[in-house]
């Protein structure tokens, strides 16, 4: 929507898109060179890049050669240029090989570790102290007995398939620390609800597209309910009854911890919103004042950190195959907005825009392409089935000349007014109709729409 042009790829053909990319960035000298003098795998990636040539990946990701051809020139002309991938919100994130290729197009143009390209932040000493995670797809299938899942809301889609296929089947127990009843809740065998949005503290983390880490906090504006408790709160009490020897501070505390670290640094400014002027860290007598500026509503910036050249980097690509040509069916995308995935509340605003002017689209809703809807027999915005094999809904198809032809763009988005109720805390959602493959990635389902 943003973009000056917009090149229609067939779904599911990124990586192909990308690698043909690469092969085009290679024909070219400097860069040939700047790899061979960086790249610590130059032989295994230039034997990945050689079969991805634009005029073979042509007929499986739609992009004209001249097309591939020129992004790379452009990328090579550049005075700044990134290339970027990221997850939608209700389609979710590429597959990790994916995001590999696409950045390894960075690392090809030199665009990391330098002024307009893809730069590091200093961040804190607690940030560099923080607990390591699993990535949830690399858990084995059928492994989880005990699953407790925390309420925090990161606006994405999470289907509820991506999490069954964890479980240990008919054997499990769910316990769901959640201020909003949506479709994980509902699967759980208990509910302990956590505080909502704006009922208690909780810190503002540093947007991904900054520059700079910043740290501020969110203070409450309504009543936490009596009937709620913190998740951190739960866990201490479990800790306890379990008899293990945890010393878990409240979530304050931890907050405090955190503007302890970054006072101690002596580093950046806080903005001060009311007296519209920034105040060095270092000026700044103790922890506690830097906490009273935080909690009055100030905002912590941190200093540009100093760049480094990357000199030498490994691509790590593994061996790419051509994907399967759909024979049946058409491929599905699913797509959605931030916040607005049936996953949280949803503020009166955002109700308005999608269920009374419908600027954007509640779930339950397609789109295709007219030469699509002519096809399939569709000559107006009517009802339709739905069907992937994951199982089948009743939809109603809009008709866009933005959408590719021969691809079905579905919305995950907010369930229509009445649908969801205490006792019915989930309506039958698109979401559920996506396949989620062995990498965890949901993108793209086949799918048959047919004229109800």
């Amino acid at each position: 929507m943003q973009s000056d042009t917009w090149v229609a790829i067939q779904p599911g053909t990124e990586k192909i898109a990308a690698l043909s990319i690469a092969y085009a960035l290679m024909q070219d000298k400097k860069i040939a060179q700047h790899l061979q003098q960086s790249a610590d795998d130059i032989a295994g990636f230039k034997n990945i890049v050689k079969e991805f040539a634009p005029e073979k990946t042509f007929t499986i990701t739609g992009i004209e050669p001249s097309v591939i051809n020129g992004i790379a020139r452009e990328l090579i002309q550049a005075e700044s240029a990134i290339v970027l991938s990221g997850a939608d919100p209700g389609g979710g994130p590429f597959d990790l090989e994916t995001e590999k290729v696409i950045a390894a197009l960075n690392l090809m143009i030199g665009s990391v570790g330098k002024t307009g390209g893809i730069i590091s932040r200093s961040g804190n000493s607690s940030e560099k102290n923080s607990p390591l995670f699993t990535q949830w797809s690399s858990i084995p299938d059928h492994s989880i007995d005990v699953l407790i899942v925390d309420g925090a809301e990161s606006g994405y889609a999470l289907p509820w398939s991506l999490i069954e296929k964890k479980l240990i089947p008919d054997n499990n127990f769910i316990v769901s620390l959640s201020p909003v009843l949506n479709e994980i809740s509902a699967h759980s065998d208990y509910l302990i609800p956590s505080p909502g949005h704006m009922e208690s503290l909780s810190d503002v983390p540093t947007p991904a597209g900054n520059s700079v880490s910043t740290f501020s906090l969110s203070a409450p504006l309504l009543k936490q309910q009596e009937f709620t408790t913190e998740p951190i709160n739960v866990i201490k009490e479990l800790s306890t009854r379990l008899s293990f020897a945890l010393d878990i501070p409240s979530y304050e505390e931890l907050l405090k911890q955190k503007v302890g670290s970054i006072h101690a640094q002596k580093r950046g400014t806080v903005f001060l919103y009311s007296e519209q002027r920034s105040e060095n860290i270092a000026d700044i007598s103790s922890a506690d004042e830097l906490w009273s500026k935080l909690t009055g509503g100030g905002i912590w910036m941190d200093e540009t950190a100093k760049q480094k050249t990357v000199k030498s980097f490994t691509f790590g690509l593994a061996p790419v195959m051509f994907p399967e040509k759909v024979t049946k069916g058409m491929p599905m995308i699913a797509h959605g907005w931030r916040g607005a995935t049936s996953t949280a509340q949803i503020s009166p605003i955002l109700s308005k825009v999608f269920q009374e002017t419908e600027l954007r689209s509640v779930n339950g809703i397609v789109s295709v392409n007219p030469i699509t809807a002519q096809q399939l027999g569709l000559t107006k915005e009517e009802p339709a089935m739905l069907s992937t094999t994951k199982g089948s809904m009743a939809v109603r198809v809009k008709i866009e000349p933005t959408v590719r032809p021969g691809v079905i763009e579905a919305s995950i988005g907010p369930l229509p007014n009445g649908i969801e109720t205490p006792l019915n805390p989930t309506g039958n959602t698109i979401l559920n109709l996506c396949e989620v493959t062995n990498d965890g990635t949901w993108r793209m389902t086949t799918a048959t729409l047919l004229k109800a």
